[in-house]
């Protein structure tokens, strides 16, 4: 029996290992997914991998217990327990996981209202384009941009992003 057991909690602790090995390494999703177990914005583990995680710590408890003489029914009930458990806190550091990725994505639109600094000079009213750099969701990004005001305005100076015309930004000088 207890061959049995750590034979059952080694083969599917591997195939679990390697099932997180190929999801984190290549962004391979190897599982089924159903209700709210889904890896999604719900923070569930997948099916596959919940199962494989609840097989392999209660097959690893129960044995361990075993060995300790513990009767049959407290080490069944032991290494159940612990696969539940083992599940919950797996799903709950998908959930940490999946909350600490930051959402990146950005139009120039979003750069409407915001300020910025000059990087490259930005020639006078619609005579050309220049470069501004402007903080959105985070990171920085150079942006081109043009001026209606009437004269050059230097690089290292404070603007606002005013208008968005097409692909690029109407300053002014703050």
């Amino acid at each position: 029996m207890l061959d049995i057991l750590f034979w059952i909690s080694m083969f599917t602790g591997g195939i679990l290992l390697i099932l997180f090995l190929l999801s984190l390494i290549g962004g391979l999703d190897l599982d089924i997914e159903a209700g709210d177990t889904d890896v999604d914005g719900s923070g569930g583990i997948g099916l596959i991998k919940g199962a494989l995680t609840f097989i392999s710590i209660s097959s690893w408890v129960f044995r361990i217990l075993l060995i300790y003489n513990q009767p049959r029914p407290i080490s069944l009930l032991g290494g159940i327990l612990a696969g539940i458990v083992a599940v919950y806190l797996l799903s709950k550091l998908f959930v940490f996981l999946l909350n600490q990725q930051e959402f990146n994505e950005w139009t120039i639109e979003d750069s409407l209202g915001l300020d910025g600094k000059v990087y490259l000079k930005i020639p006078p009213a619609q005579k050309g384009t220049g470069i501004v750099q402007v903080l959105i969701n985070g990171s920085l990004k150079d942006l081109k941009a043009t001026t209606l005001d009437t004269e050059e305005i230097p690089t290292g100076s404070s603007v606002k992003v005013v208008d968005v015309d097409q692909q690029q930004v109407v300053i002014e000088r703050i």
